[in-house]
């Protein structure tokens, strides 16, 4: 939240304190936001709404975007903000402990892989490689954009993002793959994507794996 506050114009909740806690667990203190979250108003929104909040938060995920890995962090690819290569993302989560880093885009897909085929994923166990993503460059990724994270006013405008805990460093087309991957959201994903400024090419080897490894990280 501060590197996006420090970076970026998009609304955050202000951090007051950051501390560990005896069992090495970390707590953060926000400022509170009020207003209401984007999905208890969607459904009352009017198509020009709908289209001006896509518009405004593809534009937010532009600038956060920008922001460049500090020196300390640049030998990695994807890592969370704070450097950790733990991630409870399911397509990533590590099944090892410590987890391990990620230092290539060829990694981030041999791990997909390797998780895959770890959890029994058999459809495309042989062709899943093939069928991932590539990526040129990682950039700066909230990892969890949904209409729970985004805050409006009484006016229907953005007020704050929040819940960036998953947020760090991924493959550059990781924040739209994340926005339509499956969800109750139907219409605001919809909405997502016909709005969406730039073309990701074919993500149907990430829509395979989540099948599996979503429904293996809830058992």
């Amino acid at each position: 939240m501060r590197l996006v506050e420090q970076h970026t114009n998009v609304p955050v909740p202000q951090v007051i304190f950051s501390s560990y806690r005896h069992d090495g667990k970390r707590e953060i203190g926000i400022n509170f936001i009020s207003g209401c979250t984007l999905g208890t108003i969607w459904d009352r929104l009017d198509v020009r709404d709908k289209e001006r909040l896509c518009h405004d938060i593809w534009c937010m995920i532009s600038q956060w975007r920008q922001i460049v890995r500090p020196p300390h962090l640049a030998h990695l690819y994807q890592c969370l903000a704070d450097g950790s290569p733990a991630t409870p993302d399911p397509l990533l989560k590590d099944v090892d402990e410590p987890p391990r880093p990620l230092y290539t885009d060829e990694a981030v897909r041999a791990w997909i892989h390797q998780r895959y085929l770890h959890y029994f994923g058999q459809h495309f166990a042989d062709i899943l490689p093939g069928m991932l993503p590539r990526s040129k460059a990682s950039v700066f990724t909230h990892d969890d954009v949904a209409p729970r994270n985004t805050m409006v006013d009484q006016s229907g405008h953005i007020i704050g993002i929040i819940d960036w805990e998953l947020a760090g460093w991924y493959p550059d087309y990781w924040e739209y793959a994340n926005i339509m991957k499956p969800s109750v959201d139907h219409d605001w994903q919809s909405w997502r994507d016909r709005t969406v400024t730039q073309q990701w090419g074919d993500l149907s080897g990430i829509m395979a794996s989540r099948r599996v490894l979503f429904w293996s990280s809830l058992r």
